[in-house]
């Protein structure tokens, strides 16, 4: 997210539902800002040293192939 933009009301209602399953899951499929944005905070957060294990995927194609590797 860039400094001084000011984020709409939908924009955080995603940013708040995104926050629980980027939290748990090892998995999550978003859509394309909401990817985006929580890739941003977890490399910001690893920077930081935080240690986190989840893949975010904006494509259900992607997610299904690498759930599926995975899994098998």
């Amino acid at each position: 997210m860039r400094e001084g933009r000011k984020l709409d009301s939908n924009t955080w209602r995603d940013i708040y539902h995104t926050m629980v399953p980027v939290s748990y899951c090892q998995y999550v499929v978003l859509d394309k800002g909401a990817a985006h944005r929580a890739k941003a905070c977890i490399d910001r957060l690893k920077g930081e040293g935080y240690e986190i294990n989840v893949e975010i995927f904006n494509n259900v194609k992607n997610f299904l192939t690498r759930f599926s590797e995975a899994i098998t």
